[in-house]
């Protein structure tokens, strides 16, 4: 039967894990009542409750006897129990020899005759009782013990009547035999384990330090078991306060050994590897003392680990170290402090032994982490951060770090330095012949002031002060020689500013200067610190990306721009929005060359712009392509007029209630020769882009005005208008020369422009929209409700006709949303006397919406398509004016 135990001081815990197995046996008692008995020296109440309990299990009437031998588990006097009297017997009065004897009275049945075999036989006064009381049955079961291999004692049992089977009698009486030897057990190891601690404490005590035995749980906790007397002469704290909480003993440690103990011992006791500490405690009196700790592990069965070892008091050791190091420290100081350079000194173990005044007052930030101890790389990497604009978490991982530790056991180096203020260092470092290093700083700042001033007025942008078109060359050639040496790639990312040249025009070049140097700020905020910013003309930046690993990076890159850009910009304290459209070329698959890269990165920039704009795109190979494709469509659009390709086709402008046409709006068409019809989504951009706008809008507006002055009915004309027209300074003369020339009405033209055009130099526009309302000419605002500032633009100008966009219309029946903003506009255009217009109507559910809502006017495909001037004449004609005549009659729809 195995029984573990473990000693804690002078008292002996019983490991209750593996004993209470041992105790699951059929004779009802609570293992741990047994244990916690044995545990209290209380045996002979332990002995007592199996006894009774084998008793109970037997039956009524049944006695029962347990006998043990005076050397058994050190109980004295010798335990007997018959029934609920006690007895003290002795192996003299008892004969346990002859086991025939028991087999006889096992069987025979008892009773008063039988009374004298039994009295001769010697078994003495306990089985004579027994007979007399009438008891008919007995059995014996031998208590052993598990190191003597001999019978110890015994446990009898009598009972009143026969047992016809012996089966149901014999798991009881094994169990209380198996029972009475693990308890017989426990109390011998108990009083062992109780001299051996008392052996170790007196050894303990001769030791010239505190010995100890800590405790380590599989769960992580911690506890002291022993600690000799003599901790209270090194720490001035008792033992027994150290065993009850072990924090009575931490406390008196530093901090920083407070932080870190609990995690270094429980990775020890993992590794089971020796512990060898050194710590600094302060007692309760306040004397410091320095001690060294060393323990050896071992792994119990339940997982924990004991630690026993030995805690010396090393003070006196360490106070002559340290008087040694400082006079040591004094003299070195006494000739670096001569020097006027800055000068660190480290060891063979790269562990600074010294540095000088000189030094601190170039690294002001660094007087506290350069302190003797300190590593190398700490210093170093404390040293690269001092720079304002970086930190040591950022620069811990740099190319410079890593650098300067590949080469730190080179015999000489040499290093420039730039610190915060624009201060600059030349740094030299020496191995020494037994490795130690010396490093020295030289400050020459003045001498890198003068000439960065020189390089930076050759290789820089006057205005935003990043890198230009020269030096912008340099870089990204250098960057692409290096990726090929290195395996990986360089990112070119040009960046273009949306819609600069209208604030440029409308706000003044001084304004678009400042925002520039706005734009400039941002764009360093977000780049990397081996990223090159450049400005290479107007509005035009790019960015040179190297140590590039995965085109990831060049995307994670370009939304950062994109998002700082995006945000509004307050340019002398006014708010302009901002925006940027971005192509990226990466070298190797898009470019070897680094004119090449720009090149194909330009091309993904104008990409971009055409996608929608404020977004990016990469570069890929159709791009070229697509670049000669659209100087030709360029070309060819420059002569559509003279070659008379472009046409105008009408969408009429119907009435919502009767269906009558009202108008049409003139949308332009390119039917360009041996191709067919060109998309207007794909030349008009074309035309805004090339500068052709102009002319083209202008050609619109007087076609249209010609085509229109001959219909057979008296109806409006729209043509929509381009920002470039807005900032025609002599549009309106054209429009009124356009007016006088084709003898159109004035109150027949309408002219659309959008919120977005507004938004664009708004004093000057409005100014003009003011000029040709004079004319007689009608206003509409087109796509009322999709841009910024729809209120402001109705309140701070009268329009005509307010045109609501066709996303709204398309969105009427899945969104509900769409259907208030609708509501609220019509309710808008009533409330100010406008006319309302229904773009994009394209079913009758909508159509009748509309209706009962109240807009006035709807275009779209459910009642007709845009035509060419012919067949909207025809369409005119055909109309009759019932309410229902163009949907039914129309043939163009």
């Amino acid at each position: 039967m195995a029984i573990s135990t473990f000693s804690t001081g002078n008292k002996v815990k019983i490991d209750k894990n593996s004993t209470e197995k041992a105790l699951q046996l059929p004779l009802h008692i609570d293992p741990i009542c047994l244990l916690q008995m044995v545990e209290r020296g209380n045996t002979t109440e332990a002995l007592d409750l199996v006894a009774d309990s084998l008793k109970g299990g037997l039956g009524h009437g049944a006695r029962v006897i347990v006998s043990l031998l005076p050397t058994t588990a050190d109980i004295e006097p010798i335990y007997s129990r018959e029934g609920n009297e006690r007895d003290t017997c002795y192996l003299r009065d008892i004969d346990f020899s002859g086991a025939e004897e028991w087999e006889e009275l096992r069987r025979l049945r008892i009773n008063g005759t039988g009374a004298q075999p039994l009295a001769n036989s010697g078994r003495g006064a306990p089985f004579l009782r027994a007979i007399a009381a009438g008891l008919k049955e007995a059995f014996r079961i031998d208590v052993r013990s598990e190191t003597l291999g001999a019978a110890q004692g015994s446990i009898s049992a009598f009972l009143p009547d026969h047992v016809d089977k012996v089966e149901r009698v014999a798991p009881l009486m094994r169990a209380a035999g198996q029972t009475v030897e693990l308890l017989v057990s426990l109390r011998r190891l108990m009083r062992r384990a109780s001299e051996s601690d008392t052996r170790f404490a007196e050894l303990a005590s001769t030791l010239p330090g505190v010995v100890y035995q800590r405790v380590v749980s599989p769960e992580g906790q911690i506890r002291y078991s022993y600690i000799s007397d003599n901790a209270f002469e090194l720490f001035g704290v008792t033992a027994e306060a150290i065993l009850t909480d072990p924090e009575a003993l931490f406390a008196h440690y530093g901090k920083e050994y407070r932080e870190t103990f609990r995690q270094k011992l429980i990775q020890a006791s993992k590794d089971m590897i020796l512990w060898d500490v050194e710590a600094t405690i302060q007692r309760p009196d306040g004397e410091v003392r320095y001690t060294h700790a060393i323990a050896r592990p071992r792994r119990e069965l339940d997982g924990s680990v004991v630690w026993t070892g030995v805690i010396l008091d090393a003070t006196r050791i360490k106070l002559a170290e340290m008087a040694a190091a400082e006079a040591e420290t004094r003299t070195r100081e006494a000739i670096v402090e001569s020097l006027s350079q800055g000068m660190l000194l480290f060891d063979q173990d790269d562990r600074l032994v010294l540095h000088n005044s000189h030094f601190i007052k170039l690294y002001p930030q660094l007087a506290e982490v350069a302190q003797k101890g300190v590593s190398y790389h700490d210093l170093l990497r404390y040293e690269l951060a001092s720079d304002l604009t970086r930190d040591a978490g950022i620069i811990a991982g740099t190319s410079e770090l890593r650098d300067r530790l590949a080469r730190h056991g080179e015999a000489h180096l040499f290093y420039e330095r730039e610190l915060a203020g624009e201060r600059h260092l030349l740094i030299n470092e020496y191995r020494t012949p037994d490795n130690a290093t010396v490093v020295l700083y030289t400050d020459i700042t003045e001498l890198k002031q003068r000439e960065r001033k020189i390089e930076h007025l050759a290789h820089h942008d006057a205005l935003t002060g990043l890198p230009n078109r020269v030096l912008f060359h340099e870089r990204l050639a250098e960057a692409m020689d290096r990726a090929r040496k290195r395996g990986d790639e360089v990112a070119v990312i040009c960046l273009d500013l949306d819609r600069f040249k209208a604030v440029n025009d409308t706000l003044g070049h001084h304004f678009g200067d400042a925002l520039l140097q706005e734009v400039a700020r941002r764009i360093r905020s977000v780049l990397g610190e081996n990223d090159t910013a450049c400005r290479l003309g107007g509005d035009e930046f790019a960015v040179i990306c190297p140590h590039l690993t995965d085109p990831e990076q060049a995307t994670s890159i370009a939304w950062r721009l994109l998002d700082v850009l995006a945000q509004p910009h307050l340019i002398k304290g006014q708010a302009v929005m901002g925006g940027t459209s971005i192509g990226i070329a990466i070298s190797g698959r898009d470019g070897l060359q680094p004119d090449m890269l720009l090149k194909n990165a330009d091309l993904a920039l104008y990409r971009a712009k055409l996608d929608g704009r404020g977004t990016f795109r990469f570069f890929e190979q159709e791009m070229d392509l697509k670049a000669q494709a659209r100087r030709m469509m360029e070309l060819a659009l420059r002569m559509a007029i003279a070659r008379n390709e472009l046409e105008l086709h009408y969408q009429p402008l119907v009435d919502s209630k009767t269906s009558q046409i009202m108008g049409a709006e003139a949308l332009l068409r390119w039917n360009m020769a041996g191709q067919g019809y060109i998309s207007p989504s794909e030349f008009v951009p074309l035309a805004e882009d090339s500068g052709l706008i102009s002319e083209i809008g202008r050609w619109v507006l007087a076609k249209a005005c010609a085509e229109a002055v001959r219909w057979d009915k008296d109806i409006r004309i729209a043509v929509n208008l381009s920002p470039a027209q807005l900032r025609d300074s002599d549009f309106v003369d054209f429009v009124r020369e356009t007016l006088e020339r084709t003898g159109l009405a004035p109150r027949r033209l309408e002219l659309e422009v959008t919120e977005g055009m507004l938004l664009q130099n708004t004093e000057a526009n409005t100014r003009m929209l003011l000029e040709l309302k004079q004319l007689g000419v009608r206003i509409s605002m087109d796509d009322f409700g999709t841009g910024y500032s729809s209120l402001g633009n109705l309140r701070s100008f009268p329009f005509d006709k307010i045109k609501i966009d066709k996303s709204f219309i398309s969105d009427l029946t899945t969104r509900p949303e769409s259907a208030a903003i609708i509501r609220a506009i019509l309710t808008l255009g009533r409330s100010l006397g406008m006319t309302t217009t229904a773009e994009g109507v394209e079913t009758r559910d909508q159509l009748a919406y509309l209706r009962a809502e109240g807009c006035m006017e709807v275009q779209g495909f459910y009642f007709a398509k845009a035509l060419s001037n012919d067949r909207f004449q025809q369409l005119l004609k055909s109309q009759s004016g019932a309410a229902s005549n163009l949907r039914k009659k129309s043939l163009w729809s």
